[in-house]
């Protein structure tokens, strides 16, 4: 069996075995020595138990960003809409990602909802082509009407 862990990586002690060692549970600790599924630590001579510890995660100073992950989302080629309340949501190929502006990744359209769509672009222009023929027919019937 390997070890999970390489020297230099940063570890937390989650638990286990007497405390002989001095280390803490919840501290993080740096890996000095690996030896089979054991580890050794900065500022102890033991070796201890893979079992006790986890990868620490790294900490940030700062909070993530509002927008993080659709930022992540958009450089990784989504499309991404902004808010307006004049204009409703329109998509933005350089979002500026303002803090009080709110974002989404563009909604995808179902085949159905595209079938629905051109379906009805097919009737409003077909009753295009009618009004603009009844116009037509109206205006000649009015002219009828003047000479009269």
């Amino acid at each position: 069996m390997s070890n999970k862990f390489k020297v230099g990586d940063k570890v937390v002690r989650l638990a286990g075995g007497n405390n002989s060692s001095g280390l803490h549970i919840g501290e993080t600790y740096q890996v000095d020595r690996v030896k089979g599924i054991d580890i050794g630590v900065v500022g102890t001579p033991y070796l201890h138990s893979t079992m006790y510890f986890e990868l620490a995660l790294p900490q940030y100073p700062n909070p993530p960003h509002k927008h993080a992950e659709l930022i992540i989302a958009w450089a990784q080629g989504a499309t991404i809409q902004v808010y307006d309340a004049l204009h409703g949501w329109y998509d933005r190929k350089q979002p500026s990602w303002f803090f009080d502006d709110s974002y989404r990744i563009k909604p995808t359209k179902s085949k159905e909802t595209l079938q629905r769509e051109e379906e009805i672009a097919k009737i409003k222009s077909a009753m295009e082509v009618q009004q603009k023929a009844l116009t037509e027919q109206q205006e000649a019937l009015d002219k009828l009407e003047e000479i009269e």
